[in-house]
Order: C-alpha cells, then structure tokens, then sequence
C-alpha cells in the first residue's frame, strides 16, 4: 500500500502528456516500423531472386549465338532427310534404283528381295529388311559404296564377299532399310538411288588368297611329269611345262613354284603355299 500510493503521489497532470507520448510512440513502432521491418526483409529477398534470375538470363542470352547455329544445323538436316530418307511407300523406286545402279556400274544384281515394313505401333520410324546378291568385276565394292552413299538410312547388317574366279567376285547383302512411316501414300521429296560419283572401291584379289589363274598354270595338261630317276643322292624329275622339258630336283624352281618333293611316282610343287601334286603321266 506504501508503494501505491507514492506512485500515486509522483503521478500528476504535468507527467499525462509524457506518459501518452510514449505509449503513442510504442504504438506507432508496433503498427509500422516492425511490419516495415517484415517488409524490407521481403524485399531483400525479391531482389536476391532478381539477381539470380538476372544472371541465368544472361547465361541464356549468351548461348542465344549458338542457339541460332544448332536451329540452322537442325534445319539442314531435315532438309537432308526429307530427301534422302525414304517413306513405306518409296519402296518399289528404291528397289528400281538399286537395280538402276548395278547396270551404271556393270554388276549383275542376281537377287534382291525384302520383306513386310516392321513398326512399332504408334512410332513413326519404321524397318524394312533386304536381301542382296550382286556379282561383278573388281568394281563391286564401288557398287556398295555407291548404295550406301545414296541411301544412308540403310543399316548393314551382314556383308559377304567371295571369290569366284576370272575376276568375278559375288557380293552377298544383309541390310535394314530405315523409312518414315506415312499414315497415307503422299508425295514425298525423296530423290531416289542415284549416281553419287562416289570415289572407285577396287576389291584385290589378292585378299581372297592365290590367284586361281596362277595355279590353273600347273593343272591340265600344262605341267606334266615325264619321268622320275632315283640316283644315289636323291631323285630327279623330268618335268615338261608349256612344251619345254626340265630336270628338277628338290628345292629347284619351276616358274612361279618350287619343287618340295619328289616320291616314287609323283612330284610335289609349292605354288606360294599352295602344295600341288603332279603324277607321272598326269
């Protein structure tokens, strides 16, 4: 009670004012300084969020130039394959084509066949599998080359080359031929197989082993075994090649072959690794 009524006492009229300062100054902090407070803090944080978007803005900007330079590439290569891809419905002068082609290029296309286009449901791509046979000169491969350079949506799949002899080498072909799936036949901008004046691709003999003409020159009736005498030392064969007699031992050269081995009745040449075995008489 003390305590009261000092307060009381020290309370007067003059303190009124002071005491209404001060709680309209608590109020006035409470209701706009604090909020402002609230506010500013917000506003650091838009800003921080401009700053950043700013800079991702400017890494776009600077990529703007390359941008422009993958739209174009993008741009040309559609161009590139609306004419060299061909559709479902291109088939029969693909087919046309690659028969066109062997004739410009002096092959004989033995057989060319193909099944039904495969597709997945609702995919726009779709696969047509072909069977190829070509027979020609060593100018074949140019054929090849020729095809693929033509049609790059063809897919290799197995390639066989053989020797056939007298410089004809057959060509066998395993491919997938990669189309557009069209919902309708309509005019496309495919230009077809035609001559690309790709560089020539020589097939080498060579890499199919000894030439069959080199060892035709000791078959038949153009090598032949005379005679074989059987001396002290070792054994010596009369030999005639091309109408000319011989004497040859082991180790001599008869053209192109050397002589491995002379038996009883036989003599044994080596045509460049290729054993060779003429009998007497034969």
């Amino acid at each position: 009670m003390a305590n009261l009524s000092s307060i009381r006492e020290r309370l007067s009229w003059k303190m009124l004012p002071f005491v209404v300062l001060y709680l309209a100054a608590a109020l006035v902090f409470a209701l706009w300084y604090l909020p402002a407070r609230t506010r500013v803090r917000d506003l650091e944080g838009q800003l921080e969020q401009l700053a950043s978007s700013e800079q991702m803005l400017m890494r776009v900007v600077e990529q703007i130039p390359q941008l422009e330079a993958r739209k174009r590439q993008l741009e040309d290569d559609l161009q590139i394959a609306a004419v060299t891809i061909p559709s479902q419905y291109d088939l029969p002068g693909v087919l046309d084509g690659l028969r066109q082609l062997a004739e410009q290029h002096a092959v004989t296309l033995i057989a060319l066949e193909h099944v039904p286009v495969q597709a997945e449901k609702g995919s726009a791509k779709g696969i047509i599998p072909l069977t190829m046979v070509v027979q020609g000169n060593e100018k074949v491969l140019s054929y090849l080359s020729d095809v693929r350079a033509s049609l790059p949506s063809l897919r290799l799949t197995q390639v066989g080359l053989g020797y056939a002899g007298g410089n004809i080498f057959q060509l066998e072909l395993e491919a997938d031929l990669r189309v557009l799936m069209l919902d309708h036949d309509t005019s496309t901008r495919f230009e077809g197989v035609t001559l690309t004046g790709s560089d020539a691709v020589d097939v080498p003999v060579q890499a199919f082993g000894l030439p069959f003409e080199l060892i035709a020159q000791y078959l038949g009736k153009h090598v032949q075994v005379l005679g074989i005498v059987n001396s002290a030392s070792q054994r010596s064969a009369l030999v005639s090649k091309d109408k000319q007699q011989h004497w040859l031992r082991v180790g001599d050269r008869l053209g192109e072959a050397v002589v491995k081995d002379i038996t009883a009745n036989a003599v044994v040449l080596d045509v460049d690794g290729v054993d060779i075995r003429l009998t007497i008489g034969g």
